[in-house]
């Protein structure tokens, strides 16, 4: 039996599209290496594959999200395919 290192992060980011958070939200992915990431709240209408890769790099391969509505809502899911 092989036993697999399992660590997520749900974060309630109250807005994604800030230089500072979606800084913050790099550094912690890069720092901890989690398989899987969940925020609430991006407040972004699309999430983009660029957007995507800028705040996992290449360690969260996965991605789906909901868009926003109006100012309210919004969440990305990324996580590791391996």
């Amino acid at each position: 039996m092989s036993m697999v290192n399992l660590s997520a992060i749900a974060w309630n980011i109250r807005g994604l599209g800030q230089k500072e958070k979606s800084r913050a939200v790099k550094n912690l992915v890069a720092t901890k290496k989690p398989r899987i990431v969940f925020l609430q709240e991006t407040k972004l209408p699309k999430i983009s594959l660029a957007i995507q890769r800028r705040l996992s790099g290449k360690l969260l391969q996965g991605f789906c999200f909901a868009p926003a509505e109006g100012s309210a809502g919004g969440l990305l899911s990324m996580w590791d395919e391996n």
